[in-house]
């Protein structure tokens, strides 16, 4: 994952970076990732994440996001919205990428892995993208960078596990 910053320079040691995390798997074991090689990377860690408000515990997800944060002594920034049961998953991003911009950070790392950026793919195909989408995900786009793009889905679930790190599971 270091290198994968390095190669793609998505941000140079003392930089403000915010991960954001919403206390599933992928963004949990980034937390992890980048707290514990923090000193390589050389990113200035906070934490970000967004109560969509459109469940029954998501404050309680928060609240977790906020102890992990602690947990590894990195500074924690939560916007609430309350969207309500029934907000699809594009007005759910576009409020996270608003929260995100707003932010007085160099970049927000999210936990996009390789999978993700395989399934974006074939969506993009399937909906008739042009040359521009065939490209899939970024590394970085703006300031939001993904530095575990190019690793595997199976070895985020192995790193979690052997790593024992508790995670939320989104019931929607």
């Amino acid at each position: 994952v270091v290198a994968f910053i390095r190669t793609h320079t998505l941000w140079q040691p003392g930089e403000r970076v915010a991960i954001a995390v919403s206390g599933g798997r992928d963004s949990v074991v980034l937390l992890d990732v980048l707290a514990s090689t923090r000193g390589l990377h050389g990113g200035e860690l906070s934490v970000v994440t967004v109560d969509h408000g459109t469940r029954a515990g998501s404050a309680d997800d928060a609240a977790f996001v906020e102890q992990r944060a602690e947990s590894y002594g990195v500074p924690f920034t939560v916007h609430t919205v309350a969207l309500g049961v029934g907000a699809s998953e594009d007005m759910c991003r576009d409020v996270r990428l608003k929260a995100f911009s707003s932010l007085d950070v160099d970049a927000v790392a999210t936990g996009h892995h390789a999978r993700d950026h395989a399934e974006t793919l074939l969506i993009r195909l399937l909906r008739g993208t042009g040359p521009r989408g065939l490209g899939g995900l970024r590394p970085k786009r703006e300031h939001q960078v993904r530095p575990l793009l190019d690793v595997p889905f199976d070895d985020v679930v192995r790193y979690a596990n052997d790593a024992k790190l508790d995670f939320r599971e989104d019931p929607t």
